[in-house]
C-alpha cells in the first residue's frame, strides 16, 4: 500500500510579505516584508465548498452531488505601527513619521501576499496568493501588558483573465 507521508509541515510563520498585483498576473518579485507578526494570527483558510444533493423519486440515497463555490481567505496581524504600514492598510498619506487618513472613499486594495513558514525537517512552505482584496482594522490597545495591532484580512480573488495563473499557488521549497 502506498503512503502519502512526507516531512513537509506547516508550523509557524517565518515571514509575511505583500506586494502590488502586476498587470501580467504572475507573482511579483517586489515584496515588502511585514515585521512584528502577532503570534498565531497568520492563516490561509480554504472553506469547504457548498454542496447540493440531488435525489431521484422513491429513493433516500443521493443520486448526484454538485459541489458549489468555496471562499479562500487570509488573515494576519502585526504589532508594527510604521506610518507606511498604515498607508498600505488604510490608504491616506504618510511622511516618515506621520500618517493621515484618506479624505475620500477608499477603493478596493488588491495585493499579492506571500506566507513563508518556519523550517521544519529542513523544509518550509511558501503560500503565494496572487490577487487578494485586503481589508484592515486596527486595535490601538493602550495597555501595560499588551500592544496594539493592525489586523489584515482578505479574500483571495481570481486573476483578471483566464489566461493567467491560478489565484493561489502553493510551493514546497527545500532548504
Amino acid at each position: 500500500m502506498a503512503t502519502r507521508s512526507t516531512k513537509y509541515r506547516c508550523v509557524g510563520i517565518a515571514e509575511i510579505a505583500i506586494g502590488d498585483v502586476p498587470s501580467t498576473g504572475i507573482l511579483t518579485t517586489t515584496f515588502i516584508t511585514i515585521a512584528n507578526i502577532v503570534p498565531d494570527s497568520a492563516r490561509c483558510i480554504f472553506d469547504p465548498p457548498d454542496i447540493t444533493n440531488l435525489f431521484v423519486e422513491d429513493s433516500d440515497e443521493i443520486d448526484v452531488s454538485i459541489l458549489g463555490r468555496s471562499v479562500k481567505r487570509i488573515e494576519f496581524a502585526t504589532r508594527d505601527m510604521n506610518p507606511l504600514l498604515f498607508e498600505d492598510a488604510f490608504g491616506g498619506g504618510t511622511t516618515s513619521t506621520n500618517w493621515s487618513s484618506a479624505t475620500g472613499a477608499i477603493a478596493a486594495n488588491y495585493k499579492q501576499v506571500r506566507f513563508t513558514t518556519k523550517d521544519i525537517n529542513a523544509f518550509h512552505l511558501i503560500v503565494a496568493c496572487l490577487n487578494v482584496n485586503i481589508r484592515a482594522g486596527v486595535d490601538l490597545l493602550f495597555a501595560k501588558t499588551d500592544t496594539g495591532a493592525i489586523n489584515f484580512a482578505g479574500d483571495i480573488m481570481k486573476p483578471s483573465t483566464s489566461t493567467k495563473m491560478s489565484a493561489v499557488s502553493l510551493r514546497v521549497v527545500a532548504e
